[in-house]
């Protein structure tokens, strides 16, 4: 067969009609990037075998650790011979019971505590003559020979006249704000002890001053911090406080005392002083005592629940509701 010679221009026309069709052919093969599986790139199976094994290593700790304690408990002393295992040791009650029984000696203080401030009254219908009435054994004053050899060249007053003078006796009243009445303290001061101090607590008793007295600390187990305000005209200067130290010692709960070397306050017309709630023989020579409790420590020890231990501070404020002068 013979073939046909094509003319330059239109061998270029079939070239370019040639690549047109090239360039409109579409391929048949897929060219988009696969997509990614989930599980392959989060390796969930791997994750749940990683939780298997190491909820596996716990239970074997578990194990390991009930072991450690169950030799520990037998001291390392095992019966391998025995065919029954020993079970699961229960835990002990012990530790629980123990706090549940210092709640319950809490509460029985506070209880007791509430108890102490209830007066009777319970009417018994018995007339007074038929009442017995128990006396007492009173004790005997007698004037230290110390104070009468102190005092020779002043004029004494009559014997029956010295009690009222060198032991005046007063009374406080607590209360606690808020709450209840704390209860009644008799105190009994000591003239030779602190004459200038004593004669302070004297006059405003007599007067009955009872905002005079300021409560500003309590330190439980230790003493109770009090402030005495005393006016102007009775200012006491601290150069010429007389007192004795040897006249009473703080050998009993109750002890009314006050320091030498911490008296700035008197420069601003008060008198600090302390009530000790137990025995604190350190502090004699240290500490001039001039008054003690007679009857009441126990409303000092019902009130020692309401100052913190290592401040001092009053949870709840204490005041005095009355004063006066017994004797």
């Amino acid at each position: 067969m013979q073939r046909m010679r094509l003319s330059e221009k239109k061998r270029r026309l079939q070239v370019e009609n040639y690549k047109n069709m090239i360039l409109m052919v579409k391929p048949r093969v897929d060219d988009v990037s696969p997509k990614l599986n989930i599980r392959d790139v989060l390796r969930a199976s791997k994750l749940r075998d990683d939780l298997n094994a190491f909820d596996r290593i716990r239970r074997m700790n578990n194990e390991l650790l009930r072991s450690v304690n169950m030799i520990s408990r037998v001291g390392g002393q095992l019966d391998t011979f025995r065919e029954n295992r020993m079970g699961h040791t229960p835990r002990s009650r012990i530790p629980l019971i123990v706090l549940r029984n210092r709640y319950i000696e809490r509460d029985n203080a506070k209880f007791g505590q509430m108890l102490k401030t209830v007066g009777t009254t319970l009417d018994t219908h018995v007339a007074p003559h038929l009442l017995r009435h128990v006396r007492k054994n009173s004790i005997e004053f007698v004037v230290p020979a110390q104070i009468l050899a102190k005092y020779s060249q002043l004029q004494m007053p009559p014997y029956s006249q010295l009690r009222r003078l060198l032991r005046p006796v007063i009374y406080f009243d607590f209360y606690v704000k808020g709450l209840r009445p704390a209860g009644r303290i008799t105190i009994q001061l000591y003239t030779e002890a602190c004459p200038q101090v004593v004669l302070a607590f004297v006059r405003a008793c007599r007067n009955r001053d009872k905002n005079r007295i300021l409560v500003n600390r309590l330190f439980p187990g230790l003493w109770l911090d009090c402030c005495l305000l005393i006016p102007q005209e009775q200012k006491i200067k601290p150069k010429r406080i007389e007192y004795d130290m040897r006249a009473l010692d703080h050998n009993r709960p109750g002890t009314l005392a006050f320091s030498l070397d911490n008296q700035d306050a008197l420069h601003k017309d008060a008198l600090k002083f302390s009530i000790s709630l137990k025995p604190l023989q350190v502090l004699n020579g240290k500490r001039v005592a001039f008054g003690v409790v007679s009857s009441g420590t126990k409303v000092l020890d019902s009130m020692q629940v309401f100052g913190m231990k290592k401040s001092g501070k009053l949870t709840k404020s204490i005041i005095i509701s009355d004063m006066a002068l017994l004797v």
